[in-house]
């Protein structure tokens, strides 16, 4: 629990929530329930901002924190029962974060028919890509067979460790010939134009 809330009881927010509690009419009982707010405030922002940082990126923090109190002034008057006011702010605020992640969730059933499956692109980069890999495979087959299979393998995700041992080589070796045939490749995909 923070500082600044612990040093209140529940039984130190009663007077406070019950001011806030009132009809706001006359002029008189409104700057009453607007003092008993800011007295309010002034004790439990802190923790409440603490509480919120931990589940509200940064650049919306001050917005949430307002929204709580925007809900704390508009619902106090018929929603508060009058105890445990600490425990009523912090209630208000993870339904406004329950709220917000519900709201961020897009609904499935929106708008099918303007959805486009982003596995599909447009028929000239299908096509595009298919020439690159065939460019790719051709040059591929240029190689000589243990740089092949080293290429292949690496771009497989095996280590150099791993295809020293199945192909017989020293690790210095392996890199160097790696990295031969990635240039041979890089020159042999430009010359085809893809």
């Amino acid at each position: 629990m923070d500082a600044t809330a612990s040093a209140f009881t529940q039984d130190d927010d009663r007077p406070l929530a019950e001011r806030l509690r009132q009809p706001r009419a006359p002029a008189e009982r409104l700057r009453d329930a607007q003092a008993a707010l800011m007295a309010l405030y002034q004790r439990h922002a802190p923790g409440l901002l603490a509480f919120l940082a931990c589940r509200v990126p940064a650049g919306n923090l001050d917005d949430v924190h307002q929204a709580v109190w925007q809900n704390v002034w508009q619902h106090a008057p018929h929603a508060f029962d009058g105890r445990h006011f600490r425990a009523w702010i912090y209630k208000i605020a993870r339904n406004l974060l329950i709220d917000g992640v519900r709201r961020r969730k897009p609904d499935p059933a929106d708008d099918l028919d303007g959805r486009v499956d982003p596995r599909t692109g447009p028929a000239v980069e299908m096509l595009m890509d298919h020439e690159r890999r065939a460019a790719l495979e051709r040059c591929l087959e240029k190689l000589a067979e243990t740089a092949r299979a080293i290429v292949r393998g690496r771009m497989g995700g095996d280590s150099y460790e791993d295809l020293c041992g199945r192909l017989g080589l020293d690790a210095n070796k392996a890199y160097k010939t790696y990295h031969a045939a990635v240039k041979q490749l890089r020159d042999c995909v430009q010359e085809a134009g893809v």
